[in-house]
């Protein structure tokens, strides 16, 4: 199983959350960070999180999170090192080429990010970025969307890394 940030992807979150909690603090296994707090999220706590801002589904903002430990191999099994400039979904979305930006934060956490090029979907400006935060205790795969009116992929990614913590 390769992890990819689409619809699919976004239909499974919804489908194993549990249930809507509110926005603020996300937990995903090891690592906990902050997200708006009007926003509406689901699955905290476990290995898949997505959060949205939007009031209509499949519109930005919105962000997509899971998570594996080392020590779990039946979680950790198939997942494949994400890397958005050869992942079909995120392709489609501008970041066919791009390069990954690495970056160190508090708690030992590493992050590699990539931010793709704007593009036009269904009429609408959107911009797509991802990050790979790895610890001791883990890896998170995120992936965040956003629309012309909606803080920009480098600001988000920075905030939730600068709030990234690794919880026992």
């Amino acid at each position: 199983m390769r992890v990819h940030f689409s619809v699919s992807a976004l239909t499974a979150v919804l489908l194993v959350a549990s249930s809507a909690v509110s926005a603020g603090e996300a937990k995903v296994l090891a690592f906990s960070f902050e997200i708006p707090d009007r926003w509406h999220a689901e699955g905290t706590g476990g290995d898949m999180f997505f959060a949205t801002g939007a009031q209509q589904a499949y519109a930005p903002p919105w962000l997509l999170a899971q998570t594996c430990a080392p020590a779990d191999n039946d979680v950790c099994a198939g997942i494949a090192r994400l890397d958005p400039s050869t992942d079909a979904g995120l392709a489609e979305l501008g970041c066919a080429g791009i390069v990954g930006q690495r970056l160190t934060w508090q708690d030992g956490i590493a992050e590699t990010r990539w931010i793709c090029a704007p593009r036009v979907v269904s009429g609408d400006k959107v911009t797509a970025g991802a990050s790979v935060f790895t610890s001791l205790r883990g890896t998170l795969y995120l992936a965040y969307v956003a629309g012309d009116a909606d803080t920009p992929v480098a600001l988000f990614l920075d905030q939730v890394a600068r709030s990234m913590k690794v919880v026992p």
